[in-house]
């Protein structure tokens, strides 16, 4: 092959490769003398070591010989490293007799305290009545394994003294200012809540809330401007949406969603969303409204669990904001912005059909 690729140049070719294989040829046979007599030399030393010591195998004294000749001459290299990590451990080892200090916050408190308040926060005190309902009856405890195990009704303004309560176990305590503020809060037309309910007794006692704010009149009172402007820009106009008259249904805002901590992780909370929705979506048809278009929300990046939830169910995140929370301490904490654009029914896209785009 090397003779038809070169033509005329075949006998430079052979030439070139008589003198590579010398070479490599060369080189084998002196890393064969340099093997050997090394060989010869440890074996040499071992029968000294073998002589001096009364007849220990010759083996053992050239592995002896090799592992002093490889101590030897990695030792000074690897003293520096051999010294600092002797210091490492024994640092590790003064760390691991220190006492271990005692945790501010039990496993039980921290499961207890809630997503939505900030990190660092301390366990609230538990003030609705569930909880002493809950742990004096352990069988009805045990019995609600889902959210089909609780009733669900609307919330109203009897409801406010048990919301405050509630409120203050799930969000910061600036969102909800105390009972009063809640009865006004639930008694307003465009506010739509939901109670999931634990039965005991004859009594329902609330164990989860789910508020959403169903009309523009209401999400122009309950929301700041800020945030208000924020939707407008982010949802409603990439889709057209109107929003022009105060009782317009078309924008749902969920407000606030929580559930106490010894029925977390049973669907509670997604339960009553939908509930919610539903009942938003049924009294804008029963007005003869625009359908609902869209549902927005915000929550702070640290709610790890309500935006997993969300993003579970659908809901896309359209804008990060910066600084949009604060704390009671002076912390600012960074926020999302969630929105879900729900498929109209029949009956809705009927109604769209017959309103005027510039109404």
């Amino acid at each position: 092959a090397g003779m038809r690729r070169h033509g005329r140049h075949a006998d430079l070719y052979w030439a070139r490769a008589r003198r590579s294989a010398a070479l490599g040829l060369g080189v084998a046979l002196c890393a064969a003398v340099v093997l050997t007599c090394s060989g010869r030399v440890v074996v040499f030393l071992a029968r000294c070591g073998n002589g001096a010591r009364g007849g220990t195998s010759e083996a053992a004294c050239a592995a002896r010989v090799c592992g002093r000749v490889v101590r030897a001459s990695s030792s000074q290299r690897l003293r520096p490293c051999l010294g600092a990590s002797s210091k490492l451990l024994d640092k590790l080892k003064q760390k691991a007799q220190q006492p271990k200090p005692e945790l501010s916050v039990t496993p039980e408190q921290h499961a207890a305290i809630s997503s939505a308040l900030p990190p660092g926060s301390d366990p609230p005190p538990e003030r609705a009545r569930v909880h002493a309902v809950l742990r004096a009856n352990p069988q009805l405890l045990e019995s609600i394994t889902s959210a089909k195990d609780l009733e669900y009704a609307p919330m109203d303004a009897s409801d406010a003294a048990e919301l405050s309560d509630l409120a203050l176990e799930f969000f910061p305590e600036e969102n909800f200012p105390g009972p009063e503020k809640c009865g006004e809060f639930l008694s307003h037309e465009g506010v739509v809540a939901w109670k999931a309910t634990v039965a005991v007794d004859g009594r329902q006692e609330i164990a989860g809330i789910a508020i959403t704010l169903a009309t523009k009149a209401a999400l122009e009172q309950f929301v700041s401007k800020a945030s208000l402007d924020g939707l407008r820009q982010e949802v409603m106009g990439p889709k057209t949406i109107l929003f022009d008259e105060p009782e317009c249904r078309s924008l749902s805002y969920i407000h606030s969603v929580g559930v106490v901590s010894e029925l977390r992780r049973r669907g509670v909370a997604a339960e009553l969303l939908r509930r919610s929705l539903e009942d938003v979506r049924s009294r804008a048809a029963e007005k003869g409204q625009q359908g609902l278009k869209a549902v927005a929300l915000h929550v702070p990046d640290y709610n790890v669990a309500a935006t997993r939830g969300y993003e579970k169910a659908g809901y896309e995140r359209l804008q990060t904001i910066v600084g949009a929370y604060d704390d009671a301490n002076g912390r600012s904490t960074n926020g999302y912005m969630y929105a879900w654009y729900p498929p109209l029914s029949e009956a809705e896209r009927e109604a769209d059909a017959g309103r005027s785009f510039f109404r």
